[in-house]
């Protein structure tokens, strides 16, 4: 399974997890506990050109077996769209409304 060792403050309740190796971001985000052991879903920022596509939710689903056995829900921010399902979808909008 995945090191938490190096899992960093993502807002004051939540900690993530990067998995690494990826040009893209990988985010697992779980409760404060300082062992992340509680995941609420696993992502990933895909901000190229292209949408998230089948090969990258295939590469998400990877990742999220990498660092647990339960079948989390997948989450996917692209600046370009998702063509595929499987996965929420966030875009530039939907991160702009919710910063305001």
């Amino acid at each position: 399974m995945a090191d938490w060792s190096n899992c960093g403050p993502m807002s004051r309740s939540r900690r993530c997890l990067t998995v690494t190796g990826s040009p893209r971001r990988r985010r697992a985000t779980g409760t404060a506990r300082s062992n992340c052991s509680q995941l609420r879903f696993v992502g990933s920022i895909k901000w190229l050109e292209g949408p998230f596509d089948d090969h990258d939710l295939q590469r998400l689903i990877k990742h999220r077996s990498a660092l647990t056995d339960r079948v989390l829900p997948l989450v996917a921010v692209s600046r370009s769209g998702v063509s595929c399902s499987g996965v929420t979808a966030y875009g530039p909008d939907d991160l702009v409304r919710a910063w305001r």
